[in-house]
This record gives structure tokens, sequence and C-alpha cells, in this order.
């Protein structure tokens, strides 16, 4: 039986009852072992050790591999751990490091044995391709009998079987299961689909209050500038026209109807009596708006009729 290093870890019982099964005259492999694993650790005695040095040639002590290589070289990329054997007097090194520190030891237990192998000798497919270390393989399968079963324990290693273990809550059951797995991914895809479609529809809207306000003036020359596109300067001056003669109508009683030159001589005899450079300034605007002024002329008229409307009202 092979034992690589876990996700999940062996309980004390596991543990017990893996070395009963070894005592009984079975074969086992652990790989690591992994400092997760304190049950394999106390129940067997081998321990990872951590190496000073980061060399992967393993190099033969024990002549147990045969016509084997006297050097093997470990995978570079597993990690670099060797085997703390001290509190293991009966377990045999069959290769040490570079720094003389164990990396593959058997133990006798019982009937059987046990191999403990470092990581970076784990004979994983990089390593029994390149490396020799299919020469470990003879030694440790001596001792199985023709038709034997050679199993992995993948339960421990991969931590996707948890028979017998309860699904307690949503997160239990959002993390150990298929269908959570899948929930989950599904929720993963649908958030990035959300934020890229934020994305993609750019800067939020700024709101009414955030959006600086026109100023009053901008109004006007927009409106100047469209009523000046569309010709409109005689409905302007007309319309200045209509106010100076309402405002002054409002003064006096006289109607804003009546024409131009009938509405100056009724002036004349409103009372109190307009003076003659008053009579002569309105009837100057009035020939002044019918002119067709530009725009320009125009304005300056416009504030003329405001500055006579607001001293004839002073005035009365």
């Amino acid at each position: 039986m092979f034992v690589y290093p876990n996700q999940l870890t062996y309980t004390e019982a596991d543990a017990q009852h893996l070395r009963t099964w070894v005592e009984a005259g079975n074969t086992l492999v652990i790989v690591g072992p992994d400092r997760m694993d304190a049950a394999l650790v106390e129940t067997f005695g081998v321990a990872p050790l951590t190496r000073d040095s980061y060399g992967t040639m393993g190099t033969q002590v024990q002549p147990l591999l045969g016509s084997g290589p006297r050097q093997v070289e470990g995978d570079w990329l597993a990690p670099q751990a060797a085997l703390d054997l001290r509190d293991t007097p009966t377990a045999v090194t069959v290769l040490r490091g570079d720094d003389g520190a164990p990396v593959v030891a058997v133990q006798p237990v019982g009937e059987g044995e046990v191999w403990h192998l470092a990581q970076s000798f784990g004979m994983s497919n990089r390593g029994l391709q390149d490396d020799g270390q299919g020469d470990l393989l003879p030694p440790i399968l001596r001792t199985v009998p023709d038709g034997a079963v050679i199993v992995f324990d993948t339960f421990h290693q991969f931590g996707l079987s948890r028979v017998g273990e309860r699904i307690r809550s949503l997160q239990d059951w959002l993390y150990r299961t298929p269908t959570g797995w899948a929930t989950a991914l599904a929720l993963g895809v649908t958030g990035l689909y959300l934020v890229l479609q934020g994305r993609r529809l750019g800067p939020p809207v700024r709101s009414v209050a955030e959006q600086k306000q026109r100023e009053a003036a901008e109004y006007v020359h927009a409106m100047a500038g469209l009523m000046r596109r569309a010709r409109l300067s005689g409905d302007v001056a007309h319309y200045q026209k209509q106010r100076l003669k309402r405002g002054l109508s409002h003064l006096r009683p006289i109607s804003a109807d009546i024409a131009d030159v009938q509405f100056v001589e009724r002036l004349r005899a409103t009372d109190p009596p307009l003076s003659h450079e008053e009579v002569a300034e309105i009837r100057d605007l009035l020939k002044a708006l019918d002119a067709k002024p530009d725009d320009r002329r125009l304005v300056e008229l416009a504030a003329q009729i405001d500055q006579l409307l607001a001293r004839q009202r002073k005035s009365s």
C-alpha cells in the first residue's frame, strides 16, 4: 500500500489499524510523511526533517538495490525534506542525501515492513522516467507475493471522499460536494460577468445635483443666436416697440394699439405734460425700431427703453 502526502490526516485509530495490517506481513510505503500526519509519525516513529542542503542526489548506503546504480537522483521539483530516524532505531537507511541525511529507509514492523521515502524520492512519473527511481521498486516489491493487490491511498490523499462525515452546514455542502463546487463556480462566473457588464456600460451618470448649472447669460446668448439664425430681428424690434408703448400706456391714459404718430400726439395731451425732449426721445425710439436695426443697435435701443420707462415711473 502506498501512502502519499495527504489532504486528510489519519486518525490515531486509523494509524494503529494500519500498523496492525503491516505486522500481519504486509508492505507499506509512506512518502513523506507530512508533518500534518502526526498519527503516522507517532505510530511508526519517522518524522520529516528539514535539510540544510537542496541537493537531489541520493547515495546507496545498504546493498538493497541489487544491480541498481549506486546513486539515484531525486525529483528537484518536490520538497527537499529528509527523514528523521532518531526515534526509530529499527529503521535502516537505504539512501543518504548530499548532506548525509537519510532520504530512503526501510523499517521492519512485525512480519511486514514499512518503506519511508522522502518526497523527492517518491517515485513520481518524472522520477520513474528520468531519474532512475524505478530501481527502488524491486526491493520494495520483493516481499509482495505474486497476484497480490497493490493499492494507493487516494481516500486521504485527495480528500474527495468524506464517507461517514455528515454535511452539517451550507458551507460544508459548498466546500465538500460536487454540487456545491458547481454552485460556487456558477456564482463566481456570474459575478465576473456582472462586473464586466458594469465596466462595459462606462462610468456612472452624474446626478442633477452634481452637474454644474448653466448661468442665465448662457440662455440669453443661446436664444439670441437662435433668433439671429432664424432672421427674426424684426420680431424682436416689434416686441421692443410694443413693450415701450404698453409701458407708457400703463402710466398714462392712452391705448397702446393705435398708430405710432397718433400715439405720440396723444402723449403730448396727457397730464402731466411731457417735455419736448421726452416726446422727441419717444418718437426717435419708435422710428429707430421701425428701421430694422441690427443686433447691436437692438441691444442699445432695449437699454434706452428700460431707462425711459424707469424715469417715467419715477416721475408719475
